[in-house]
């Protein structure tokens, strides 16, 4: 029974976790248009190369050299090793991350707008305004990205044709939308206790 709500949590926080990581993407995404990154990794890509022709010069293979290969080698292969284990690890730990924050910002919050709202402290009134304010942020977080890339000065700083912008920005916005949406969705079909979705 206890392996099978564990089963459960698990897929709908499957749901949450990709939620997340493509708002994260959106992030990314918008930082990136507002401060032209764009231009930097274009001119680093393509640097300008006058057109003087270098003649080609042949390199005697030594034991000096073949051993400076293998520690290029080696140390290359460390990298691509070291990138993998990030990559892996990179969305694990901004997902639980982003959950935390959510989270106990809004189990803090709770308590100060029952007061403002002159209602009554209670367990299940925290509850269900955590809930509330939980989806308040996620809608946040989705939301604002999309807000940055309408600004001005990202607009004028752009170095990507504004249709593509507008387009990547607004399809992460929904699908990290439609995740949630699906993942809150399938939480109540599996009777999946809210305050085990991240």
């Amino acid at each position: 029974m206890q392996t099978k709500t564990k089963l459960k949590k698990n897929v709908v926080n499957l749901f949450g976790t990709l939620a997340y990581l493509f708002c994260t993407l959106q992030w990314l995404w918008a930082i990136m248009l507002n401060l032209s990154l764009i231009e930097g990794f274009v001119s680093f890509v393509s640097p300008r190369v006058e057109n003087h022709v270098v003649p080609p010069t042949t390199y005697a293979a030594t034991d000096s050299s073949m051993s400076l290969i293998t520690v290029v080698i080696v140390i290359a292969a460390l990298v691509v090793l070291l990138t993998g284990y990030v990559l892996v690890k990179m969305p694990s730990a901004i997902v639980k991350t982003e959950k935390k924050v959510v989270h106990e910002t809004a189990e803090n919050v709770a308590p100060v707008i029952l007061r403002i709202q002159h209602k009554e402290d209670t367990a299940k009134s925290q509850r269900k305004i955590t809930l509330r304010i939980i989806i308040a942020f996620k809608m946040l977080l989705i939301i604002a990205p999309v807000i940055l890339f309408f600004t001005p000065q990202s607009a004028e700083n752009r170095m990507i044709d504004s249709s593509i912008a507008m387009y990547v920005s607004l399809w992460l916005a929904c699908l990290s939308v439609v995740l949630f949406a699906f993942q809150y969705s399938l939480a109540s079909f599996l009777s999946v206790s809210k305050r085990d979705i991240w």
